[in-house]
Formats: structure tokens, sequence, C-alpha cells
């Protein structure tokens, strides 16, 4: 999609959630089912999934999520991951990781060990930015931003799951521990 046609879909989304709202719906519902269809037929190669992303998660309400959205939780896994490295001319995945940043913090502490091990590979492979992409103009600040909202966390979400990923688990742990000596 070119900037008008997400400019576009964003007012369609905006117009959506407000219905959603007018009927006595939960936008919740409606994120739900469009991040299961963009799930259903995710192409790694489409540029837009960071901004389309980004703007879904501008709708979600986190401080008052009863559950862990998996289908929304999947789609920013795969955005995620389909988005590292970021290309040069765009800034849509830092502005993803940015309103991730913010989601993790107003996320019920509940809820908040079940949205990570949702989005855990994906956080990894920007935590670890083994291609070192953020190196350059500070860019890793967004990450780091994101990973000391939900530092611990982290930790517990990596070990949870240390026997199926052990190499995520390492890399996201000396990721943190840098960052704890900063």
């Amino acid at each position: 999609m070119k900037g008008e046609d997400c400019t576009e879909w964003e007012k369609l989304l905006d117009k959506a959630v407000k219905q959603a709202l007018d009927f006595g719906t939960d936008p919740m519902e409606l994120i739900t089912s469009l991040s299961t269809a963009i799930v259903t037929s995710f192409d790694p190669t489409f540029s837009s999934y960071s901004r389309i992303a980004d703007v879904l998660l501008g709708h979600v309400d986190a401080e008052n999520l009863k559950e862990v959205p998996e289908e929304f939780m999947s789609l920013i896994n795969d955005t995620l991951h389909a988005s590292y490295p970021p290309q040069s001319q765009s800034n849509a995945p830092l502005w993803l990781v940015r309103s991730l940043a913010s989601f993790v913090l107003e996320c019920p502490r509940t809820l908040l060990v079940g949205v990570l091990n949702h989005m855990q590979d994906g956080m990894c492979v920007w935590i670890s930015d083994e291609h070192e992409a953020l190196i350059p103009a500070n860019k890793y600040d967004d990450v780091s931003s994101l990973i000391l909202q939900c530092r611990y966390p982290i930790l517990i979400v990596c070990s949870l799951s240390r026997y199926g990923r052990i190499r995520s688990w390492l890399s996201l742990n000396k990721t943190v521990l840098q960052l704890l000596k900063r």
C-alpha cells in the first residue's frame, strides 16, 4: 500500500471502530477479526504490515483488556519478525516498536506474561539486533524502551520457553543484561 492507501485504510478503521462502539460491540472484536484475516494471508514481503499493525495497536485499549488477544498478538509477532531488519526508507517498524512499548506499559500486569509470550520471537529478533540495523542514529532507543517497560516479565517469558527457544532466550537475556549495566 502506498501512503495515501494507508491513510484511507486508517480512516476506514476509525469509522468501523466508532460504529462498533455505537452498536455496543467491543472494538477488540473488530481488531481480532481483522488480525485473524491478516495473519491468515500474511505475506512477509508486504511492507505495509508495520503501519497496519501500528494503527491497529493504536485502537487497542490495553488498560481494559480482559484476556490476551492471541490473534492480534500473533499479527504483532509476525510483523515484528517480517520487518526486521528495518528498511532505511521506512520508519514504520520503529513506530510499531514505540507503540508496543506504550502498549506493554498500559497492559494489565496479569496479562503481561501472556502478551509477551505471544510476541517473544518477534521481540527477540529486534532486541538481539543481529544485523546491527539499530545502531545508527540511536534507533535502538525505541527497542530499549520496550525492554525497560517490561524488563522483569521478559526474563520470565524467556525462561518459560527456554526448552524450545534457547537461542532467543540467550540473546534476549544478554541484551537485557547489557541494558541493565547502562
